[in-house]
């Protein structure tokens, strides 16, 4: 996939789905993405763009994820270390008190394993972490009413009659527009509410 369309055959969404799940079958983690690809509705220059740049640049950073992963943390603790502080990657727990600093490229890397569903989510939910593979993600969006398969932004009467809370709404929403902020899902549990996290640096990728 990483050498594009031409070379992967991998030019549209129901190809992409059972690449994804070839992948993951050969890694012996088990993935259903029946729900997941289908629902993208986008235009023919659109998918042209999709398949032929962002799917490969996406497995482009995957083939450095390792690089980048090793490259972290041999200089992670160059920023705080004479003070006795690690800044590599690391996985949190609730209560605890930590900093990361990440660069673009692994985050992009990261983001491409989400996209990927090459995580591992076993235990996750009993450490407190979200979700991160984008399988799960794509499960919850909202369904237009009139074609099921596909996804739409709620118009302003869904927003004043929907019973449900809106912080799940626009956590989602600065994902869309902040994309880099998806990778703090992989190792910053769910806060309490004598918690807080500060991410600083992530770009604006999409203006709504």
């Amino acid at each position: 996939m990483a050498k594009g369309p031409e070379h992967s055959r991998v030019n549209s969404g129901e190809v992409l789905s059972v690449a994804i799940c070839d992948i993951r079958s050969s890694l012996s983690l088990s993935l259903n993405l029946s729900r997941l690809l289908p629902s993208m509705l986008i235009s023919r220059a659109e998918s042209t763009k999709w398949f032929g740049e962002v799917v490969p640049a996406l497995a482009n950073f995957l083939l450095k994820l390792s690089s980048l992963l090793e490259n972290h943390y041999l200089i992670a603790d160059d920023f705080l270390g004479k003070y006795g502080i690690k800044t590599g990657l690391p996985i949190l727990c609730p209560q605890e008190a930590s900093i990361a600093f990440l660069s673009q490229e692994l985050i992009g890397a990261l983001l491409g394993c989400s996209f990927f569903c090459w995580f591992p989510v076993t235990n996750r939910g009993a450490n407190h972490l979200p979700t991160i593979n984008v399988d799960e993600l794509f499960a919850h969006v909202l369904p237009l009413d009139n074609r099921p398969l596909f996804i739409s932004y709620p118009d302003a009467d869904a927003w004043s009659k929907s019973i449900v809370p809106l912080c799940p709404f626009e956590e989602e929403i600065r994902f869309m527009i902040n994309p880099e902020l998806i990778a703090g899902m992989l190792f910053l549990p769910s806060i309490a509410d004598n918690e807080a996290i500060e991410i600083v640096g992530a770009g604006r990728f999409l203006r709504l």
